[in-house]
């Protein structure tokens, strides 16, 4: 079962995924403790960006790496069941298409009441999100 992972404010521009994954390694079993210049260099774009283009080969290998599952569905047809799989075995990136290539990753954590619980890279903090509210999400799980 999933820990409610650590607060990471993302250090680089397009680093969501680096702070997403730098907290993980800090509650889960499955993962060595790096930080996210250690995931932007090894796996992104490098500084000052961090990012990582989850329809690459980098993100294929990256994903690779970490022995990490990829479901990708529209968000609206996530189901609760949906996360609590994902959930079974510990926390999960939820990466969200934004627009064309634009995404933005968080680590969930909870399925409570109807949403995801998430902790946010973008300003470190915790929010619930609600899949009727999103757009087309990968998640990466183990």
């Amino acid at each position: 079962m999933a820990s409610k992972p650590h607060k990471k404010t993302q250090e680089y521009f397009a680093g969501c995924w680096a702070a997403c994954m730098e907290s993980l390694g800090e509650t889960s079993t499955y993962l060595e403790k790096h930080t996210q210049t250690w995931y932007v260099t090894q796996w992104g774009a490098g500084p000052p960006s961090g990012g990582l283009d989850y329809n690459s080969q980098a993100f294929d290998d990256f994903r690779n790496a970490f022995g990490f599952q990829k479901s990708i569905r529209p968000a609206k047809q996530v189901s609760e069941n949906d996360v609590r799989g994902w959930l079974s075995t510990d926390c999960f990136l939820l990466i969200e298409q934004i627009n064309g290539n634009s995404a933005h990753a968080r680590l969930a954590y909870c399925w409570e009441n109807g949403g995801i619980k998430v902790m946010d890279p973008a300003d470190g903090g915790y929010k619930t999100l609600f899949p009727v509210d999103l757009n087309q999400v990968a998640a990466l799980y183990w």
